[in-house]
């Protein structure tokens, strides 16, 4: 019998990484895979605990937006002591993941939700073994409520990010750095709004042209000369350090979408932090709750009968909440990419940005036509055969 170790090693957005390892052992024990949680994240031993696997053999060690391959014990890497391949799940772009994709562990593997993050990891991180894609595991909702009961809401999960933050953040940066990202910022502004089309490093890119420079030139304001010894070092090092100009891209992106939805009436309720500071929690059309655990998010959405989804800078792979939406009966609202436009409809599956509505009859549609159409691609079951492929378990 195969045996998989899933980590939980600390909080991510809302403890959606606890919910996704519980989904991937429900997965595992399905298809008869021997699958162990090493849950470390409040416990005051978490040193031991994860030494006590030193030494023992694994078909597969799984974690999401892993921090284990930085672990250090006894001068060596804590992953290189357990006799297993290690796959780091990555639920956003990698570039956020420099540090840790440029460690040398012996068996490093990931897994993207998004098809252009693995070419990129391909291209940039060539000591990775292998680079699966598979979007993460939501399940179907066990109590779908009828959708006549639901609220005549459209729901937004996600904090609200004051754009003037990250614009503070990169105007502190070094002179040339803060060039960039600020060029880098308004390209991605420009290009995504009702279709993600211009990934970060397509921005970077052509910010970088504009400015006449190379990322060698440029990267030695924020690196030590002895961090980068060749040119694809030296650029994933900077588009790293060069993140804040996306999520200023994203806070511009996110708020241009709310704004909208409020404007046009539709009655929205917004689940998460610092609402209270957009400007919007007065709006009569709106209502603000904070952060709900991500284990109740999917009751939440079956609640209302439409969901609002900004895609965070993917340009090919899909959110969990435009899986999850679906999959509970629940309209979806989002902008596109290239994955959507292959596998969805607009305006049978799901609504684009500019195309709010608040029309019972028109969510009612669009919810049913979607979850049949996700069913299909996100069932339990396809992403238990997708998981052990990726892990090369079959």
């Amino acid at each position: 019998m195969a045996k998989v170790l899933i980590f939980v090693t600390r909080y991510l957005a809302y403890a959606s990484n606890i919910v996704f390892a519980h989904e991937c052992r429900n997965a595992l024990m399905q298809m008869g895979v021997d699958a162990e949680i090493c849950d470390i994240m409040s416990e005051e031993d978490a040193e031991q605990i994860l030494l006590s696997h030193a030494g023992k053999k694994y078909d597969a060690l799984l974690d999401f937006n892993s921090i284990l391959p930085r672990v250090m014990a006894e001068k060596e890497h804590f992953i290189d002591m357990i006799d297993a391949p290690f796959f780091d799940y990555i639920v956003d772009h990698p570039l956020y993941h420099d540090p840790i994709l440029k460690q040398p562990v012996k068996n490093l593997n990931v897994i993207c939700i998004d098809r252009d993050h693995v070419e990129y990891v391909k291209k940039y991180y060539p000591h990775v073994k292998k680079v699966g894609f598979l979007p993460v595991p939501v399940g179907i909702h066990s109590s779908l409520m009828p959708f006549e009961r639901r609220r005549d809401t459209l729901l937004f999960t996600g904090s609200y990010y004051p754009p003037e933050k990250f614009e503070k953040i990169m105007n502190e940066l070094p002179e040339e750095v803060c060039r960039l990202c600020n060029s880098m910022a308004e390209i991605l502004i420009a290009e995504n709004d009702d279709s993600i089309t211009c990934s970060p490093e397509e921005a970077f890119d052509r910010a970088l042209t504009d400015l006449g420079k190379n990322a060698n030139e440029i990267v030695v304001q924020v690196a030590s000369d002895d961090c980068y010894s060749d040119d694809i070092t030296a650029y994933r090092i900077l588009l790293n350090k060069c993140f804040v100009a996306d999520i200023y891209a994203r806070a511009v992106l996110r708020r241009k979408a709310v704004y909208k939805a409020v404007d046009k009436g539709v009655n929205i309720l917004l689940c998460g932090n610092e609402w209270d500071i957009s400007g919007l929690c007065d709006r009569k059309n709106v209502e603000w709750i904070k952060d709900v655990d991500y284990r109740e998010v999917s009751g939440l959405i079956s609640s209302c009968k439409a969901i609002l989804n900004v895609l965070p800078g993917f340009t090919n792979g899909i959110h969990d909440r435009v899986t999850m939406g679906m999959m509970t009966g629940t309209a979806v609202v989002t902008n596109s990419n290239k994955f959507i436009d292959e596998f969805f409809t607009e305006d049978e599956d799901y609504l684009g940005l500019s195309h709010i509505t608040d029309d019972s009859a028109t969510l009612k549609n669009i919810a049913g036509h979607g979850f049949k159409t996700a069913e299909k691609l996100f069932s339990r079951e396809t992403f238990t055969e997708g998981l052990v492929k990726a892990l090369g378990i079959v």
